[in-house]
């Protein structure tokens, strides 16, 4: 079972967690690539009303219409909460990696793009992985 940026769209992560442990065969791999609910470009689209931040997006980068259009919740989307969740799920082996890259969000903005730069990289050397920018979460059954 696999998804990528999906789970920031669950408003129960727990229940799909259980669900998909109940659906997954013995042995079965579950593999997901989801944003941190901490990362920049997910406390904007959570400060912000969806639809404007959406907006927005979709005016300054054309390309995201049609990618970005679902509300997010980040629902325990973080690495000691989503590690727990999966693990409460009946999961049996469960990893969880960080990825410090911001979405390209921010590339079209020169002062912005340092900015983040530079936070993505203080955040990664000090390991602070609740700032990760995503998050990719192996669990076996």
């Amino acid at each position: 079972m696999v998804s990528r940026t999906v789970l920031e769209h669950v408003a129960n992560v727990e229940r799909a967690a259980q669900e998909m442990q109940r659906v997954l065969r013995p042995g079965g791999l579950s593999i997901h690539l989801l944003p941190c609910r901490y990362a920049l470009f997910a406390l904007v689209a959570r400060i912000l009303p969806f639809w404007f931040a959406k907006g927005v997006l979709h005016l300054l980068i054309p390309d995201s219409r049609g990618v970005v259009e679902f509300d997010v919740h980040y629902d325990r989307c973080h690495p000691a909460a989503i590690e727990r969740l999966f693990r409460d799920a009946g999961f049996r082996e469960v990893k969880v990696e960080c990825t410090w890259d911001q979405a390209a969000y921010f590339h079209g903005f020169f002062p912005v793009f340092l900015l983040v730069l530079a936070y993505q990289r203080i955040a990664e050397a000090l390991q602070l992985r609740i700032l990760a920018s995503y998050l990719i979460v192996h669990a076996h059954r």
